[in-house]
């Protein structure tokens, strides 16, 4: 690891030592509140900064596992984004996701003399996924503003740059079926997603890579090379 990248994470654990209790933010349909860390969880959050590893954190239903990825997120001052899961979600849901009946749609109505080619481009129908959104927020962005598919936008936390990294939360991975675990194995272990049709990959060595904070209430057993 470069000195920048260690300097970094060394910073990112002093701000969780000094984190005891904060105001969160509304955060989207997420309201303001009070959230109060204790020892465990921070060490939790230390020890994944530490080993660029996600933490999977288990648990009933309401019991603030969600509500610590947004306060690690405020305590590091990182981009927050979240993806709730459903038995439909799958893994590229969370890379970018396409509107293929709106492309046929187009197709079908497209007149003589009209540039084909402009008219279908994937970007126009693609909205960036959550991992996209915090492994290169600009490029990201620069995707969404061109699309008529615009799903959500995650706020930037005031003065953030990209190089601050980001906090990620996959929440209640267990409705989903096990491809989507297994999917997202490869990708953060590579910290950086290839685009396609931009003919691109953005991450990879040298960023700091985001803190995954992935939830289950347990619903459904995960696959054991995920845990």
């Amino acid at each position: 690891m470069n000195p920048e990248f260690l300097e970094r994470i060394g910073a990112d654990i002093a701000k969780l030592d000094a984190a005891t209790q904060l105001n969160l933010p509304r955060y989207g349909s997420w309201p303001p509140t009070v959230h109060q860390f204790d020892e465990k969880s921070i060490n939790v959050l230390k020890t994944a900064l530490a080993a660029c590893r996600p933490v999977l954190l288990r648990g009933e239903p309401g019991t603030g596992k969600s509500q610590l990825a947004h306060a690690a997120a405020v305590a590091l001052n990182r981009l927050f984004v979240y993806e709730v899961v459903n038995a439909h979600t799958e893994g590229q849901d969370l890379l970018w996701k396409f509107d293929a009946v709106s492309r046929l749609a187009e197709a079908q109505t497209i007149k003589a003399g009209e540039d084909k080619k402009i008219l279908l481009d994937t970007k126009r129908f693609i909205s960036p996924g959550v991992l996209w959104w915090a492994l290169d927020w600009d490029a990201a962005y620069a995707v969404y503003q061109s699309s008529q598919y615009q799903l959500s936008l995650p706020e930037k936390p005031t003065g953030w740059q990209q190089a601050e990294s980001s906090v990620i939360l996959i929440d209640e991975i267990d409705k989903a079926n096990a491809e989507l675990p297994n999917s997202l194995l490869e990708i953060l272990g590579n910290n950086a997603i290839e685009i396609p049709w931009l003919k691109t990959t953005i991450g990879g060595k040298g960023s700091v890579p985001p803190l995954v904070i992935i939830t289950t209430n347990e619903e459904r057993e995960l696959p054991a090379a995920f845990v």
